[in-house]
């Protein structure tokens, strides 16, 4: 699905061992690793970022997360993601993930991965291969009793930059053929970390809304990266190499 690189893309599979928290670090942060690949745009420059929010109608509360380019090493990026705590009363960023990209390869490859709270230096987690991922809605995407998508194009303004793309619509059904709810996607050609411009799940009362609320060219980093080590992995190999022959 082309919404998994901002909801499901860091969808967490499998165990490492809980690293023990050292003054300056951030502490007992998740330890669980990531996947090797993330949806990123052409022409990408440090300092861009994408930000959404999250309603739950169900839960009467909110998420934020942003994506955000915040430096380059050598040909590659580090882009990170921070997300809320929905239970933060003023909703302040619970924890970041910053990924080592290759932009030039499959989009987006992620070389190495760290995980940490703001401010603080963040730890290394490990990068598992990804599963295959669509680069746009299809009928593959289209949810379980739902209709043909209705597909049309659309216009939107946000942060001063107009973006413009496709809106997939499906109406799903019950088993008795009566309309359940609606499941519709919006997502931009011109957009950046996979175009997600809204993403609406309707079922009875129940609602779940992602909308993009900001963008920019002046995203910083939320991180200390003092003392810590963003090479590409392929240089450390070649210091392991070295070692190796002295």
């Amino acid at each position: 699905m082309r919404y998994a690189p901002l909801l499901l893309m860091l969808a967490l599979v499998g165990c490492a061992s809980n690293p023990k928290p050292s003054q300056g670090w951030g502490g007992n942060v998740d330890p669980q690793p990531v996947y090797d690949t993330i949806v990123i745009h052409p022409n990408i420059e440090v300092g861009q970022y994408w930000e959404t929010t999250t309603e739950f109608s169900s839960a009467s509360q909110s998420t934020t997360e942003r994506w955000c380019v915040t430096r380059k090493v050598e040909d590659c990026f580090i882009v990170e993601h921070q997300t809320t705590n929905p239970l933060s009363a003023d909703h302040s960023f619970a924890r970041s993930t910053a990924y080592l990209i290759d932009p030039q390869v499959n989009q987006g490859k992620v070389l190495r991965a760290w995980r940490g709270v703001p401010r603080l230096r963040p730890r290394e987690i490990e990068v598992l291969p990804s599963p295959v991922w669509i680069d746009e809605p299809s009928d593959s995407d289209q949810p379980r009793n739902a209709s043909t998508p209705i597909v049309a194009g659309f216009m939107r303004e946000v942060g001063g930059k107009t973006l413009f793309g496709k809106r997939w619509l499906y109406v799903t059904v019950d088993e008795a053929g009566n309309k359940e709810g609606e499941v519709e996607h919006w997502y931009a050609s011109n957009g950046w970390f996979g175009g997600l411009v809204e993403s609406k799940h309707t079922t009875g009362a129940t609602t779940f809304h992602q909308k993009l609320t900001k963008l920019g060219t002046n995203g910083k980093s939320w991180l200390d990266w003092k003392g810590v080590d963003v090479r590409p992995d392929y240089q450390l190999l070649e210091d392991k190499q070295v070692d190796s022959r002295e």
